[in-house]
């Protein structure tokens, strides 16, 4: 429904502007529909997506702590962290945590050390009667020196006299370490 119109020397055809109109209100009204959707949808995936990166986050914070904290303990103990990661799983599996075991090697490396340059200490008799001797762990690396005492330990018949010589050994820590010495250790090669 086009009509002419004069307005001085041009013709304007206001039906052919009105259905321009028209059409552009159509795509126009089309295009908000589909950014309303879009931006719903938007807001469900924002939505969903901070709940689930959320715990992605604070795995990635987690694993990076992790790392840092064996690294730190790797240096403190002198041993790689690769072992170190190996005897935190092997300790994790039988109910401890690298925690304990780390303080219970650095308690055994003061003992041994104590004990191979004095011939006393609180490991002194443990080790004797174990027949372990200075030589034996001397030069070792801390892990290497508890796989030996773990399968020296790992001998003993008697639980109780197992226990006591891996608590003058391994100190207060020994408690919790008796199942990763006593099955852990054989099991998992580091």
């Amino acid at each position: 429904m086009a009509r002419d119109v004069k307005a001085g020397g041009a013709y304007v055809e206001l039906g052919v502007r009105s259905n321009i109109d028209k059409g552009l209100r159509q795509a126009a009204d089309k295009i908000n529909k589909w950014g309303k959707g879009v931006g719903i949808v938007g807001a469900t995936i924002g939505a969903a997506g901070t709940s689930v990166l959320a715990p992605m986050v604070a795995a990635t914070k987690s694993f990076a702590s992790t790392a840092d904290s064996i690294g730190k303990t790797a240096v403190r103990l002198g041993v790689g962290t690769e072992q170190l990661s190996q005897l935190g799983f092997a300790a994790e599996q039988s109910g401890t945590s690298l925690d304990v075991v780390a303080a219970a090697m650095q308690r055994a490396n003061r003992r041994i050390a104590n004990w191979s340059e004095t011939g006393a200490g609180p490991a002194k008799r443990a080790l004797d009667e174990l027949g372990v001797s200075a030589e034996s762990l001397a030069g070792k690396s801390p892990i290497d020196q508890m796989m030996q005492l773990a399968d020296t330990l790992k001998g003993v018949e008697n639980a109780g006299l197992r226990n006591q010589y891996a608590f003058e050994i391994f100190g207060d820590s020994a408690k919790a370490m008796i199942p990763l010495l006593s099955e852990g250790l054989s099991l998992i090669h580091i």
